[in-house]
Parts: structure tokens; C-alpha cells; sequence
């Protein structure tokens, strides 16, 4: 692990935010910790859907849509020499 990430150690701690976002054309993983009103973001990784599991932002094939996911989850890890235990989630309307 670099100096970036020296924050974490084998487990993310308690204040970690892993976060997916779940689009048309990818998925995005993102981990930070809260430094006062803000994120500091130690990894984001990116994975695209490789045949139409959504459309128009709707998941039209789920377990394509959890391979790609778990194949960022997998990336974060890595990554990060740690287990992604708890994630943040949003539904959102179109918009």
C-alpha cells in the first residue's frame, strides 16, 4: 500500500465510505474517509458493462449489473489490501 492510502489498514475503519455508482455504461466504485465537511477520496475504480444490462438507467439484467459490481468491489480490494465489508447506496430519480 502507498503512502495515499496509509489511512487504511487490513480493515477499513468504522468512518469509511465505499460507495457504487450503478449507470448505463459503467459502474463506479469510489472509497473516502470524511475529513470535516468533506470526502477524501483514497480509490475509485471503474468497470464497464460489457452488453446492455441497463437501459435508460434501469436494470435490465441483474446479474450482469452484480458481475461488473463485484468485479469494482474485487478492483477496490485489491487495490486497497482490504475487505469491503459495508457499502452506501442511493436510489435516485431520473432527473
Amino acid at each position: 500500500m502507498d503512502n495515499r492510502n496509509s489511512i487504511l489498514t487490513d480493515t477499513l475503519p468504522d468512518q469509511a465510505i465505499f460507495a457504487l455508482d450503478i449507470g448505463t455504461r459503467s459502474i463506479i466504485g469510489m472509497v473516502g474517509m470524511p475529513d470535516g465537511d468533506r470526502i477524501h477520496i483514497v480509490a475509485i475504480e471503474r468497470a464497464e458493462h460489457t452488453k446492455r444490462a441497463m437501459i435508460d438507467g434501469q436494470i435490465e439484467d441483474i446479474d450482469q449489473v452484480a458481475k461488473i459490481a463485484g468485479q469494482v468491489k474485487a478492483k477496490l480490494e485489491k487495490k486497497l489490501g482490504c475487505k469491503l465489508l459495508r457499502f452506501v447506496w442511493q436510489l435516485r430519480e431520473e432527473h
